[in-house]
């Protein structure tokens, strides 16, 4: 049974999470010391839509491993995976056929980064990135498979409960009008691309997955609003209470906290590997070489270590805060 909460499955996906560093972050390697300055590399993603989406895959894959046993989430984040991951193979092989290479050429010329930083070098050169691109895909696209049978599920369950009744209340109108705005957006923007860039077969793929990226997305959002919604209706009643007769301060501390730790881990985990391979790049070059191999792992032991006495420091100063609301809330019920 392929669920990612076994021991093999999360070790194929540490597999594949590793496998996807090269391809994904390869082109910050010609950025070099320059990626100290924040504004170079977000210059970079912003305006290349294969680096975003590279990002966003590299992300999602973090969140799968990062997120611990069978949460509500975790099948979200392995299905955006799949879907970013598909995503920038079918845009790499619209992108290398625009340029009249052979398919075959086309799977790995495709994912030569394409930004202002990093001119490209000859096809074969880029052939390592892409095969552990391809070893990555296939490998995600795998574990995935159970996730899609999750949000299905959901998705079921989901549209049972809210058209199941036939009471369409003003929140499903709504709610059911976004997403469909949402899917004409798609289909507009990809139709635009059409009439601007010509109609290629691999198009259809693109726009399927933009397709499944927007339900998946809007299905998340919908299923969960419950939840956050009524956290939102508690803060605000409590905002009501005029003689301050209720403490809000550990409730608006714990969403403080959880809000900054992910910031916080979401930086490092964005940081780390632009850093080690800009540092490659400023090195060795911006070709691939074995001294990755050495790099991944040393940087990244030093950028958990620095992300880990951030939010100890951070764990600290709310701790101080809470237990100073305690002893409040003792002194006033004495």
């Amino acid at each position: 049974m392929n669920t990612l909460s076994s021991t093999n499955s999360r070790r194929l996906l540490w597999a594949a999470f590793l496998l996807l560093l090269p391809g994904v972050f390869m082109r910050y390697a010609a950025i070099g010391y320059s990626w100290s300055d924040p504004s170079v590399w977000i210059d970079l993603v912003t305006n290349s839509g294969a680096a975003l989406q590279g990002l966003l895959l590299y992300i999602a894959v973090f969140f799968t491993l990062f997120v611990k046993g069978d949460r509500t989430w975790k099948p979200y984040f392995m299905a955006l995976a799949s879907i970013y991951s598909l995503l920038g193979f079918f845009s790499a092989i619209t992108e290398a056929q625009a340029a009249n290479l052979p398919i075959v050429k086309a799977l790995y010329k495709g994912f030569t980064a394409d930004n202002s930083y990093y001119g490209g070098p000859a096809i074969e050169n880029t052939f390592p990135v892409a095969l552990l691109s391809l070893l990555s895909m296939i490998a995600i696209a795998y574990l995935s498979i159970d996730s899609w049978k999750v949000l299905a599920q959901n998705r079921k369950t989901f549209t049972d409960r809210v058209y199941g009744d036939n009471s369409f209340s003003l929140k499903v109108i709504a709610g059911t009008l976004i997403y469909i705005a949402l899917v004409i957006l798609v289909i507009a923007g990809a139709v635009t691309g059409w009439q601007n860039n010509g109609f290629k077969v691999w198009d259809i793929f693109t726009l399927i997955l933009s397709f499944l990226l927007v339900s998946v997305l809007s299905l998340f959002f919908f299923s969960t609003i419950r939840a956050w919604w009524s956290e939102l209706v508690k803060l605000a009643s409590s905002l009501k209470d005029f003689r301050l007769s209720r403490y809000i301060t550990r409730m608006i501390t714990g969403y403080t906290y959880t809000y900054l730790f992910m910031i916080v881990v979401l930086i490092a985990t964005i940081g780390t590997p632009i850093a080690t391979f800009a540092f490659f790049g400023e090195s060795y070059g911006t070709q691939f070489g074995w001294q990755l191999v050495l790099m991944v792992p040393g940087f990244g032991l030093i950028g958990a270590a620095i992300a880990l006495s951030v939010i100890l420091v951070m764990r600290l100063l709310f701790e101080t805060s809470v237990a100073l609301i305690h002893i409040a809330q003792n002194t006033s019920k004495s």
